[in-house]
């Protein structure tokens, strides 16, 4: 699998909202979202352990590091994504597997309710089964959020923007749409995310240094302290 570089900025809603008339002049929506301009939701659920290993790793900022999480997009929960995110020398990757509605409700059962995971063809979900049993790992943390998507093709690049940030504590029901309440994004702010593998060409380079420092901010990390 091939890592990607990661960028994140924290931008004030407005300077958001100009750099997203910006773009527009040289990117394209997400071409799975293009009949709502980009914009759609996203819902997950995230594991860590007992010791919250996830979560302290991400606040010492430990280079290399992975987490698990469940996730669906708007109303689309007949398949649920499994997805290991991992940092390797600073670069990302994503390994993704998926499973039925009904599976991610016989998981977030609990213990014993899991052997489909080792009888998947997907590798991810048979890794998540084992590190549930030698890591404890559990479903811990849900967050939702919109996402503005926009893609350009030379460099594989990909820009989101994403905001109402939102997840509800002590529970990990995240097919429950009518539960998220609590907003961490106290302060109000928009998350741009640029990914590409490679190189950013120059174009999108010049567009997006706007003046605001990079950021380590996680909506993972943001929302897990709610629980």
């Amino acid at each position: 699998m091939e890592l990607r570089h990661e960028l994140k900025f924290r931008l004030p809603v407005a300077e958001a909202q100009a750099l997203r008339q910006r773009l527009k002049t040289v990117m394209a929506y997400d071409p799975f979202n293009e009949k709502t301009q980009g914009i759609y939701e996203i819902y997950s659920l995230y594991f860590d352990t007992p010791h919250e290993k996830a979560l302290r790793e991400k606040q010492s900022g430990i280079a290399d590091r992975e987490k698990f999480r469940l996730r669906y997009y708007g109303d689309r929960d007949s398949v649920i994504h499994l997805e290991k995110k991992f940092k390797q020398e600073g670069l990302t990757g994503k390994i993704q597997g998926s499973m039925t509605k009904a599976e991610c409700l016989s998981l977030l059962k609990g213990p014993g309710h899991d052997g489909f995971l080792l009888e998947s063809p997907y590798p991810v979900l048979r890794e998540l089964y084992v590190k549930m049993r030698t890591q404890m790992l559990m479903p811990k943390t849900v967050v939702a959020y919109t996402r503005q998507a926009f893609v350009f093709p030379p460099g594989n690049i990909r820009v989101t923007f994403d905001y109402n940030v939102r997840t509800h504590a002590r529970s990990v029901d995240f097919l429950n749409r009518g539960l998220y309440w609590q907003d961490p994004n106290e302060a109000g702010f928009t998350l741009l995310e640029v990914k590409y593998d490679r190189f950013l060409p120059s174009l999108i380079r010049d567009i997006i240094q706007c003046g605001v420092r990079e950021t380590s901010y996680s909506k993972f990390e943001a929302c897990h302290l709610y629980d």
